[in-house]
């Protein structure tokens, strides 16, 4: 099982973002002034969109139905 933590689903999160958001709405939604910030450490190519969200949910899923 994959473990992530705050950044790698931060940055997930925003490069997913990015396809379906404007630049400058994601930037203001995470606080930052400069486009260089979002290019340069979040705007990357996530492999496989579904892996992600299917871990995270099934991680959540686990959690709740374990006794």
């Amino acid at each position: 099982m994959n473990t992530y933590g705050a950044y790698s689903t931060r940055f997930a999160s925003t490069s997913s973002a990015a396809g379906q958001v404007p630049v400058q709405d994601i930037l203001k939604a995470a606080g930052w002034a400069l486009e260089q910030t979002f290019a340069r450490f979040y705007n990357k190519p996530i492999v496989d969109p579904d892996a992600f969200q299917n871990a995270v949910l099934s991680t959540t899923y686990d959690l709740n139905n374990s006794k």
